[in-house]
């Protein structure tokens, strides 16, 4: 997995391994998300939609993204530290 794009508030654009590309939707479930991938919409969302919380419940991309946005989160809290005040 490589590629993650933001396409909209809460809503990436995740290029596979295989080099798919899939849509992960940060805004469903209560913020769990959800992703097209095959994975997640046959094994993953029943889990979701059953009330099941936690990451054994997320697939690679949905994952994926959350270390994206708190990368970027960090990248943003490092960069207001260092602007003078």
């Amino acid at each position: 997995m490589s590629d993650i794009i933001p396409l909209e508030r809460g809503v990436f654009e995740v290029t596979g391994s295989s080099g798919a590309i899939y849509r992960v939707d940060m805004t469903c479930f209560a913020g769990q998300g959800q992703c097209s991938c095959p994975d997640f919409r046959i094994r993953k969302q029943p889990g979701i939609e059953a009330g099941g919380r936690g990451d054994h419940l997320h697939c690679r991309h949905i994952l994926a993204v959350r270390e994206w946005i708190v990368d970027e989160l960090v990248k943003a809290w490092l960069q207001q530290e260092q602007e003078p005040t």
